[in-house]
């Protein structure tokens, strides 16, 4: 079964841009949070770890990267200099490499970028395979969508969501 391997960046933007939808009351998603990321997910100043609670309802658990296992050696070889992205993101770069049926949710255009060089692919955007899988509505996914391009001054909707043809080739705001 297919499972999406989120960075700390995608977890802390769907928690502030989706918090209104509800996701964590929804049940578990088929997500993986490794433990590096989990540990990257404590905000100072946050003494109720909301984004940690918000991994912890979509995931169940924890992953940990065992010491001596291949994604532990894997994020070692990934964060040698000059390091490109930072550990969270070297760690689901890790954990991807050596479970085919993991895919990368990455944020950062770097980090995606490596994801890309390193997963063959494996990488991309979640709330299109969280409609798919009937966790979220298009209306709802459409709503944190941009919620996150207004916060993360993205501009642009995928040209595959419903309706984006008709708002591009009008030249609307969001493409």
């Amino acid at each position: 079964m297919t499972r999406f391997v989120l960075d700390t960046d995608v977890l802390i933007s769907l928690e502030m841009t989706a918090g209104g939808l509800g996701l964590s009351e929804r049940g578990k998603v088929p997500v993986v949070v490794t433990d590096v990321v989990w540990e990257e997910l404590i905000a100072p100043g946050d003494p109720n770890a909301r984004a940690q609670a918000f991994a912890q309802a979509l995931a169940g658990v924890v992953t940990e990267l065992q010491p001596g296992s291949a994604p532990a050696e894997t994020l070692v070889a990934l964060q040698q200099e000059p390091t490109t992205e930072g550990p969270g993101e070297h760690s689901v770069i890790a954990y991807c490499v050596h479970d085919r049926e993991a895919i990368a949710v990455l944020q950062d255009k770097g980090a995606i970028r490596r994801g890309v060089e390193e997963l063959r692919g494996r990488v991309m955007g979640f709330l299109g395979e969280l409609v798919e899988r009937g966790i979220l509505t298009w209306p709802e996914a459409h709503t944190a969508a941009a919620k996150y391009r207004r916060q993360y001054n993205h501009a642009r909707v995928p040209v595959w969501w419903p309706g984006a043809e008709s708002r591009c080739a009008t030249n609307r705001p969001g493409c």
